[in-house]
């Protein structure tokens, strides 16, 4: 219907409304496009190691998350059960993860052959070979999340993994755990409630990420000792 006050008008106020609201969508057509706070990909050079040419730009890119939405400090640690984070740890741990070239990689049969093993050894719905980055947890093998290759770091229970001082990381009910019952891979997809991982260690000492298994059922038990036996095996082939 149109606009009374439109008709009734002289044709020169008319084209002069006209006018201003052509140059008001042209300036909102023009304007950058807002970051979308939510966007776990946000800002893009906070992801991955990959994209560090030096150890110089990797330092400014941690330091830099430091006060970002993507802090790849690990929060809500238990200081008694973990080991320190520092910058300079964190920056070798990534710089030598890069000299694997397996991020971003597809997947290769061996790596699914072990997580294919794993979840039917320990009876799990889900297994992974994750690979701790800047901003994300990366899966060079995904057994039981269908297409999905990676998750924010700050909800990643591997990162814990790789601060912790065991040997095996091992979580036996989410929902009784302080560190994770907000967690968003808790309370949403995929509903972790059981978690053990074992960290993988290169030749210098460094942890890169983890072999885990997961369960959507807790096991207030957790891993007995041929469990964990059979869980680190499986980490070393």
């Amino acid at each position: 219907m149109s606009n009374t006050s439109d008709v009734n008008s002289p044709p020169s106020a008319a084209a002069g409304r006209m006018a201003n609201l052509e140059q008001q969508q042209q300036k909102v057509e023009d304007a950058p496009d807002a970051p979308n706070p939510n966007d776990p990909q946000e800002p893009e050079r906070f992801r991955t190691v990959a994209d560090c040419a030096t150890g110089e730009l990797l330092r400014e890119a941690l330091l830099a998350c430091s006060t970002a939405d993507a802090d790849w400090k690990t929060p809500h640690i238990d200081a008694s059960t973990s080991l320190p984070q520092s910058l300079d740890d964190e920056a070798r741990r990534l710089l030598e993860l890069k000299e694997y070239y397996v991020l971003d990689s597809e997947q290769e049969a061996k790596f699914e052959r072990i997580t294919g093993l794993a979840s039917r050894i320990f009876d799990v719905p889900i297994a992974l070979i994750s690979l701790v980055d800047i901003g994300r947890q990366w899966f060079l093998s995904n057994r039981g999340l269908g297409e999905v290759r990676e998750t924010s770091r700050k909800v990643s229970f591997c990162a814990h993994a790789i601060v912790s001082k065991a040997d095996i990381f091992v979580v036996p009910d989410t929902f009784e755990d302080s560190r994770f019952r907000e967690n968003g891979l808790v309370t949403g997809q995929p509903l972790i409630r059981f978690y053990a991982g074992v960290p993988l260690v290169t030749p210098t000492g460094a942890k890169l990420g983890t072999l885990c298994i997961i369960d959507r059922t807790p096991r207030p038990k957790g891993l007995d000792l041929k469990d964990k036996q059979n869980l680190t095996e499986l980490a070393e082939m």
